[in-house]
């Protein structure tokens, strides 16, 4: 289950504490620090968020300014935190009509008319249920679904699900999530992409990871309705999932039947930003080319990605200039950068931090995987 936080502005920065017992909280000029304040004091009181689920905030964290352009509309989506056993048929495709990509694993086609047959239970009012390797389908309880107006359930499609005898002392009843949604996920042309899109049966999964932003998925301004649904699905009928407003998920969030319910924010691309098959991985793995790319190392010769000021160091120097020399050789393609790939390596060079983010991505030249640099005042990272 996630645990549940609070958090509060104060003028010395940012106060974050655990809701319940034991009382723990992190104090800290930024909330960085808070939060790592926060995880050292859980970790002195026993507390593990890497076996006892994902902080919850509530109320959700304000959007940073990176992110509040991209939320009006305000709206989150949840997800499930704990997992259910699925007892699979037979036919390991028979959940969906046209089976499974032998590639990526993902689900082809409509879903079928065969039901998930849960295996294990817990409380939860939402959890994930995986029916291939890297398929999962979501389930909601009864009681959650009790929380929806008649209108709000109209526009999903709720299926009861059958239980196995091991499953006989659930709380309730469960039902899946399985629906067609109008509202597909696309791409923001302002980042790049972490996402893949399969090359054998195009199924094309869009995902941002943006260091000063929270928002990992995105919908077209222009594909949602006015008026706005309180909640609707979101996504594709293969893995369709729950969105709602803020307004809505402030009024169900803590509820005693909205336990297990992780939320993250959803941005709201306009019409210019909007990309609907953006440059993005397109294998599962490293391909030839990438996979004899340089790692990036210490000092030592050690792999390592990251380093702390002074940047002015043979070894930092070196992994850096590797870019352009990939570049030369055909290897990878630099796609975007906060300044020109020599005015950042005089930064490094002069051996100033840089006042303001700086960023250089580029991508295999055959796979597309995505790589890149970030250079701030508090550290240079290589990821790749």
């Amino acid at each position: 289950m996630p645990i549940i936080c609070k958090w509060k502005k104060t003028e010395a920065g940012w106060k974050l504490w655990k809701k319940g017992k034991p009382k723990v909280c992190g104090e800290a000029s930024t909330y960085k620090k808070a939060f790592e304040a926060l995880w050292d004091s859980m970790g002195t009181n026993g507390i593990s968020l890497l076996q006892e689920g994902p902080i919850e905030y509530d109320k959700p964290l304000p959007p940073s300014v990176e992110a509040e352009k991209y939320m009006n509309p305000e709206l989150y989506l949840i997800k499930p935190d704990e997992k259910f056993g699925c007892m699979l048929p037979d036919e390991g495709e028979a959940f969906f009509k046209a089976g499974q990509c032998r590639t990526c694993q993902k689900p082809i086609g409509q879903r079928s008319q065969t039901p998930l047959m849960l295996t294990f239970v817990n409380k939860a009012d939402i959890a994930s249920v995986k029916i291939f390797p890297f398929a999962h389908r979501t389930v909601f309880s009864e009681d959650f679904l009790s929380l929806l107006t008649e209108q709000e359930k109209s526009l999903f499609d709720f299926r009861p699900v059958q239980y196995h005898s091991e499953s006989k002392n659930r709380k309730c009843d469960y039902f899946e999530l399985s629906c067609d949604s109008p509202f597909s996920f696309v791409g923001n042309s302002a980042y790049d992409s972490d996402g893949i899109t399969c090359r054998e049966c195009g199924h094309i999964d869009i995902k941002y990871y943006h260091i000063n932003s929270p928002l990992e998925r995105y919908l077209s301004s222009s594909d949602l309705p006015d008026p706005l649904p309180s909640c609707f699905p979101i996504g594709s009928h293969q893995m369709p999932v729950f969105c709602l407003t803020r307004q809505r998920w402030d009024e169900i969030r803590g509820h005693k039947f909205a336990k297990g319910l992780i939320s993250r924010p959803v941005g709201v691309v306009p019409d210019d930003l909007c990309e609907t098959d953006p440059d993005q991985h397109n294998i599962f793995g490293k391909c030839e080319n990438c996979y004899g790319w340089r790692k990036p190392t210490d000092k030592a010769g050690k792999d390592w990605p990251r380093f702390s000021p002074p940047y002015k160091q043979k070894h930092i120097i070196k992994n850096f200039k590797w870019i352009q020399q990939a570049q030369q050789a055909g290897q990878l393609d630099i796609v975007r950068s906060t300044e020109s790939y020599e005015n950042l390596l005089e930064l490094i060079q002069s051996d100033q931090t840089p006042k303001q983010d700086q960023r250089l991505s580029f991508r295999c030249t055959d796979c597309r995987i995505l790589g890149y640099v970030r250079i701030n005042a508090e550290e240079i990272v290589f990821s790749w």
